[in-house]
């Protein structure tokens, strides 16, 4: 059984950061239903390196939504029929679309589409009568309806099915949520445990060149991004090789790789400062680990923030030189150091919080 979840109110939307929209969705379904915990979820620590873009953001499949919210998540691929059938049942859809297809999204913010990035929005309900669906975009801020055709045009495959792809959010009745104790215990391994994570999957060379531009190339980052060869540690690996390759970059591409990390680069050091906060607002560390988890996560936040000074250097030179390439990649290889220490701290303490039976309410 589904529960039913109000109407989604300009009160509910969560807008985490740029090229957060999977999760902001997921955020803002949660704030609907009113299960919610302030902030954001304390084990959305994450780094990916898709379509040659660090990135914060966890894949659905990542993400514990069951955990901490009581709502199943489910990947459907189908025709509109299917999402209109689900939506008639009571359940929510986080639709992938295009967002240059949305007549209300701004031009302004589109900078990213062309590198391959989809977009999210929340279905919540669809009329029959009106043939119309209620839609929700935490991004722009925006609650209001998209007729059939628009939604459509902005998220049906352009392959030869056809079809929509969108994950069913379904919220569970019977839900207990975990003690503040449990959601530490749990979270703090769950970060660990993804940073290390792309380790143990064998290296496949990739070719040092140009960021992808083709339609091929970024159906095999597709690939790559499903079958998670690109996170955690992996992550810093790969960012670095392309950073040394950079050099060789027609200058167009490189302004373009530049611009897309500097974007994101943002977003990452604010998530870092969310997730702490929301580790520190359960209220189970002592004041020792309250201190040194502190000074470490405002370490890392500042080395973010001077990688982005560095991208804007870099950026400023017309041929950027090797030595600037390599301290580009010096940089990255402090962040990683000091996040696998802050993360190999955290999961440390949270060691005497980890119940049995708070782990087996999910998957890993």
């Amino acid at each position: 059984m589904n529960l039913s979840v109000p109407e989604i109110a300009p009160e509910h939307l969560v807008k985490l950061a740029a090229m957060e929209c999977f999760a902001s969705c997921a955020l803002t379904y949660a704030r609907a239903l009113g299960r919610n915990r302030p902030g954001i979820m304390p084990d959305y620590w994450n780094l990916n390196y898709q379509f040659r873009t660090l990135l914060s953001s966890k894949d659905a499949r990542q993400l514990s939504l069951l955990f901490h919210y009581g709502v199943r998540i489910t990947l459907v691929r189908g025709q509109q029929e299917r999402l209109q059938a689900d939506l008639l049942s009571g359940g929510c859809a986080i639709l992938l679309c295009s967002a240059s297809k949305l007549r209300y999204f701004p031009a302004s913010m589109l900078g990213l589409e062309t590198s391959g990035f989809q977009h999210c929005i929340l279905v919540q309900s669809w009329n029959p009568r009106t043939a119309a669906y209620r839609v929700a975009d935490p991004m722009v801020d925006y609650i209001g309806e998209a007729d059939r055709e628009e939604l459509a045009e902005a998220g049906t495959r352009s392959d030869h099915r056809r079809q929509m792809i969108y994950f069913l959010l379904e919220a569970l009745p019977e839900y207990e949520p975990p003690s503040a104790e449990a959601v530490f215990g749990y979270c703090t391994e769950r970060n660990w445990l993804h940073f290390n994570a792309a380790q143990a999957i064998p290296d496949r060379a990739i070719p040092d060149r140009a960021p992808a531009e083709s339609a091929q190339d970024r159906q095999q980052l597709w690939s790559e991004w499903f079958g998670n060869r690109n996170s955690g540690a992996r992550a810093f690996e790969l960012v670095r090789r392309d950073v040394e390759a950079s050099p060789d970059w027609p200058g167009p591409a490189l302004r373009r790789w530049i611009e897309r990390n500097q974007l994101t680069v943002t977003s990452i050091w604010k998530v870092r400062q969310q997730v702490w906060n929301s580790l520190r607002e359960l209220q189970v560390m002592t004041g020792e680990q309250l201190s040194e988890g502190g000074v470490r996560v405002k370490a890392v936040v500042r080395l973010w923030q001077h990688l982005n000074y560095q991208l804007s250097k870099y950026k400023e030179s017309l041929h950027p030189s090797r030595e600037q390439a390599q301290e580009l990649i010096r940089t990255l290889t402090r962040l990683e150091t000091e996040e696998r220490y802050i993360l190999s701290e955290l999961n440390e303490w949270g060691k005497p919080f980890r119940p049995v039976q708070a782990l087996e309410q999910t998957s890993r």
